[in-house]
């Protein structure tokens, strides 16, 4: 009995492992706020001799460079997971989309060489043809030389381009997911990283929803 495997999957698991990432450095940046806090209002103070000011610095500095290193090993581990889903997404799933010659559509190929299409049937071509990475390389291709005698049609622009991606469609997906994820991580500001992680899971619903679906039978 065969099983079905989706991308989703992977999509989640980075997902997890941006959560638990950024549950981490949000813990860690608090305690280096409220550590600097403590250290400028005993800066600030008159009741601590100049010596104890230093002695307060000294151990912020401490401080800081402690949860600055647990900040970059948090960030590490996130990094090897995104690495670790990304390389079994394409391991699963990599054969989907790399451009095999048993992909090539002959009698389609005909068309396209003869010149026949209009530009409405060559639109429709990469419509069908979207997910045969040879075919849609080579609808791509006539849609590029059509689009220089028609610069005026955006959809045959769009099909000069698309076909043209160098990432797999499963890797975009991946590395969309995982670039979201790392504006949520920026451990060297917070601020960017808190504005990011606002529309975290708003992205990642849509990530998911695009690309998810993308399957294999096992």
């Amino acid at each position: 009995m065969s099983t079905t495997l989706y991308l989703r999957s992977y999509l989640g698991n980075i997902r997890s492992a941006y959560n638990t990432a950024r549950s981490e450095c949000s813990a860690l940046w608090d305690k280096l706020e409220a550590a600097q806090r403590e250290n400028e209002d005993i800066q600030r103070s008159q009741h601590y001799t100049a010596l104890g000011k230093q002695t307060a610095q000294a151990n912020f500095n401490r401080k800081r460079d402690e949860l600055n290193a647990e900040l970059s090993r948090v960030l590490q581990n996130a990094e090897s997971r995104f690495a670790e889903e990304r390389e079994g997404a394409d391991h699963a799933f990599g054969d989907l989309f790399r451009v095999l010659p048993e992909q090539i559509d002959q009698n389609a190929l005909a068309l396209l060489e003869a010149g026949v299409l209009t530009d409405g049937e060559l639109i429709q071509f990469g419509e069908k043809y979207q997910d045969n990475p040879a075919m849609s390389r080579l609808v791509s291709k006539y849609a590029a030389q059509r689009s220089e005698k028609t610069p005026d049609n955006r959809e045959l622009r769009r099909l000069a381009v698309a076909g043209n991606m160098t990432t797999p469609k499963h890797l975009e997906g991946i590395d969309t997911l995982t670039m979201w994820a790392r504006k949520g991580l920026r451990v060297e500001n917070r601020l960017l990283a808190d504005g990011a992680a606002v529309y975290f899971d708003e992205v990642a619903d849509q990530i998911v929803k695009d690309y998810g679906g993308i399957s294999l039978e096992l």
